[in-house]
C-alpha cells in the first residue's frame, strides 16, 4: 500500500546570505529577503544559501481537522557533480487550524561544498512517512568565493594573477608599449599614428584573430583619414563576440582593440571594464538592469567585455533573472546616440552561438565580420608561451627541464578536456608547481649561486596526473 504523507509541500524560496548578514540575524531566517530567483551570484561575501519551506496541512481540509506534528528532511544536492553536500531535519507542528508552517533552513559554507557555476537542488522528505514531498533547484553562477574576512586578500590575487596572465600571453613588450597598455589613455599620443599590429605581434599564436583584426584596423584607419579629409563615412560595426576556451587572450585582445579604437578617435577612453552574468545580477529580482546600466555607464568611451556571456540566460528557466539583462544591453545596443563604447560578448564557442541564435537582436548588432574564433593554443605554442614568460622573469630551462616540460605540455594538450585553461593552465603550472618545486630544491642547499637561482631543472617539472575517474556517459547528442 502507498504510503501518504499528512502535508505537502507549496512552494520554497531562496535567499543567499553574506558572514556579515549572518551574524546580524543569527538564527532569524525569517529576516532574509526571499523571493523566487533561482540563480545567486558567488563572490567572497558569499557565505551561504537559505530556503524557506512552506508547508501545507492537509488535514485541515479532513472532516474532522487535526493538527499535524511532523519531522522533513532537507537535503541540498549538487546536481552537477551528483552528490550530496548537506542536510537537515526540522520538527514542527501544525495546530489543526492552520494551513501553513514556515520551515527555515540555513547551508553555509562552512558546512557544505557550494561551487560557482554548479547546479544544486533541496530534496524535502517527509522522515516519518520516508514520502518524498518534492526537489527544487538553484544555480550559483560567478568565479568563486573565499572567507569572511578576505575580499581584499581575494581581488589582490585576481588582479595579480591576472596582471601576469596578460603579461606572458603579451610576450614583454616594450617599455612603450606596455606603457601604453598599462595606461591606455596616456597624453602626448596623436590618435591613428601607431598600428594595433606592433603590439598584437607580440601575441603567441591567434593566426586568424590578428587576421581578422589587421583588416579591421585598416578599415578603421581608412575612415579616420576619411573624415580628417571631411569626407563622409560609414563607421565599421563596434560590436564584438569572441569565441574560444580560457586563456586564449580574449580579454588581452579586448584591451588591445581598446587602445587602437581610442587612437582612431572611435572610442574617447579606450578602456575595458569586465563583467560576468554573477556580476550583472541585482540584489533583488528583476533589478539586474541597474547593475547592467551601471556598468554601461562605466564602459562609457571604451569596451563593455562580458565574460561567459552565454551564461546570461537560461531559456529553459521562465524566472531567469538573467533575461533581464540582455533586455537592458539589446535596449542600449539600439540607442545609436550613443555610439562612444563597445560590447564584446566572450565565451564557448557552442554555448555562445547557442545564445546569439536564441537572441536575434544581437545578430543585428554583431555581424560575421565582428566574430573572431580564438583557437586553442598548439603544443608548441603552449611551450612557446612558458618559454617567453620564464624568460621575462629571469629564469632559463636547463636541456632536460625543457624536454621534461615539453613533455607534460604535450601530454596535458592530448588530454585536454573543454575547460582546459590554455595560456592560464601554463601560468598556473609555473606559479603553483615549478617554481615551488625549485625553491625547495634550492633553498635545501648550502651554497648557492646565481645560475641556482636561476636555471629550473628537469626535477622542478611535475609529472603528468593521470586521472583513474572515470567519466560519466554523455547524455544527448552531439550535432
Amino acid at each position: 500500500m502507498k504510503k501518504e504523507s499528512p502535508i505537502s509541500v507549496n512552494k520554497v524560496k531562496f535567499c543567499s546570505f553574506t558572514f556579515n548578514e549572518k551574524k546580524e540575524i543569527g538564527k532569524d531566517l525569517w529576516k532574509l529577503t526571499f523571493d523566487d530567483r533561482h540563480d545567486f551570484p558567488v563572490d567572497s561575501a558569499f557565505a551561504g544559501i537559505a530556503a524557506m519551506v512552506i508547508i501545507g496541512n492537509e488535514r485541515i481540509n479532513c472532516e474532522r481537522p487535526r493538527g499535524v506534528r511532523r519531522k522533513v528532511k532537507l537535503t541540498l544536492v549538487n546536481t552537477t557533480d551528483r552528490c550530496e553536500v548537506a542536510s537537515q531535519n526540522v520538527g514542527f507542528y501544525i495546530p489543526k487550524d492552520d494551513y501553513l508552517y514556515l520551515a527555515y533552513a540555513d547551508f553555509s559554507v562552512r558546512t557544505a561544498d557550494f561551487q560557482a557555476g554548479h547546479a544544486y537542488k533541496l530534496v524535502v522528505q517527509d522522515l516519518i512517512s520516508s514520502v518524498m514531498l518534492g526537489e527544487y533547484g538553484f544555480q550559483l553562477s560567478g568565479r568563486g568565493m573565499s572567507g569572511p574576512d578576505s575580499d581584499a586578500d581575494a581581488s589582490d590575487e585576481e588582479d595579480e594573477f591576472e596582471a601576469a596572465l596578460n603579461r606572458f600571453i603579451e610576450s614583454c613588450p616594450g617599455d612603450d608599449e606596455a606603457e601604453d597598455a598599462k595606461s591606455a589613455g596616456g597624453a602626448g599620443e596623436k590618435p591613428g599614428e601607431s598600428s594595433l599590429m606592433s603590439p598584437l605581434d607580440h601575441l603567441t599564436g591567434l593566426a586568424s584573430v590578428k587576421e581578422k583584426l589587421l583588416t579591421y584596423e585598416r578599415v578603421v584607419r581608412f575612415n579616420k583619414m576619411r573624415a580628417d579629409k571631411k569626407l563622409p563615412t560609414s563607421p565599421a560595426p563596434l560590436h564584438a563576440m569572441f569565441l574560444g576556451s580560457p586563456g586564449t587572450g580574449k580579454t588581452t585582445v579586448a584591451k588591445m582593440i581598446g587602445i587602437m579604437l581610442r587612437r582612431a578617435g572611435v572610442l574617447s577612453r579606450g578602456h575595458v571594464v569586465v563583467r560576468e552574468r554573477a556580476t550583472l545580477l541585482g540584489q533583488y529580482y528583476n533589478s539586474e538592469g541597474e547593475k547592467t546600466l551601471a556598468a554601461i555607464e562605466e564602459a562609457q568611451g571604451g569596451i563593455l567585455f562580458i565574460d561567459e556571456a552565454y551564461q546570461l540566460y537560461q531559456p529553459d528557466d521562465s524566472r531567469d533573472p538573467g533575461k533581464f539583462i540582455i533586455e537592458t544591453l539589446l535596449t542600449a545596443l539600439a540607442d545609436e546616440s550613443k555610439r562612444d563604447w563597445m560590447l564584446v560578448l566572450a565565451g564557448y564557442p557552442d554555448a555562445m552561438k547557442r545564445m546569439f541564435d536564441l537572441n536575434p537582436g544581437f545578430k543585428s548588432r554583431i555581424p560575421d565580420s565582428n566574430i573572431y574564433t580564438f583557437d586553442d593554443f598548439t603544443e608548441e605554442e603552449l611551450m612557446k608561451i612558458a618559454e617567453k614568460y620564464l624568460s621575462c622573469h629571469q629564469y632559463t630551462l636547463s636541456p632536460d627541464a625543457h624536454a621534461a616540460l615539453s613533455d607534460r605540455l604535450k601530454f596535458d594538450y592530448s588530454h585536454r578536456e573543454k575547460n582546459f585553461g590554455n595560456a592560464r593552465h601554463v601560468i598556473n603550472m609555473i606559479q603553483t608547481e615549478i617554481l615551488p618545486a625549485m625553491a625547495v630544491r634550492v633553498t635545501s642547499k648550502g651554497t648557492v649561486d646565481e645560475s641556482d637561482l636561476t636555471e629550473i631543472q628537469s626535477a622542478d617539472i611535475p609529472q603528468p596526473v593521470v586521472s583513474r575517474v572515470v567519466s560519466r556517459p554523455r547524455i544527448g547528442f552531439v550535432a
